[in-house]
């Protein structure tokens, strides 16, 4: 029988392949990045900084092109989306690193939920931010993420 366990021990484990990403526009508040999907779906990538109680943030927002936060598209490409936005948000670290303007110490996404009992999607980026940024801790507070990065 496989667990569920099992399964979300795969998540992340480097076989889904991200697609090419291009910036779209960029300052040093932030970034917009579009991606185009196998279905032909474009993704908009919004990442811009913050500071919340002296704490830099990269803040992570991401949806179909037209579409809400909220929509589920159901089109197979969960893992190769989510590996997407992960290279997305390591582009705009390097960016920020090479430029030496505003290092982040965190970075922060809130997921969408059908209701107010709904983890599906926070526990499924838990687990591949963790396999895919090594040495970072995810913590949750009031429904947002932080992702906070290990230091070099």
């Amino acid at each position: 029988m496989i667990k569920l366990k099992d399964i979300l021990n795969e998540i992340g484990d480097g076989s889904a392949k991200g697609y090419e990403f291009k910036v779209t526009s960029s300052s040093d508040k932030g970034s917009t990045y579009k991606f185009t999907t196998a279905s032909k779906l474009v993704y908009v990538v919004d990442l811009f900084i913050t500071i919340k109680d002296e704490v830099k943030q990269l803040e992570v927002e991401f949806k179909v092109e037209g579409g809400e936060f909220k929509d589920i598209t159901n089109k197979g490409e969960l893992f190769n989306i989510m590996i997407t936005v992960v290279n997305v948000i390591k582009d705009k670290i390097a960016v920020i690193d090479k430029e030496g303007i505003n290092d982040v110490d965190v970075v922060a996404f809130t997921p969408e939920k059908a209701d107010a009992t709904d983890n599906r999607r926070a526990n499924i980026y838990k687990m591949y931010i963790k396999k895919q940024m090594p040495g970072a801790t995810v913590e949750e507070r009031s429904g947002e993420f932080f992702i906070t990065l290990p230091k070099k």
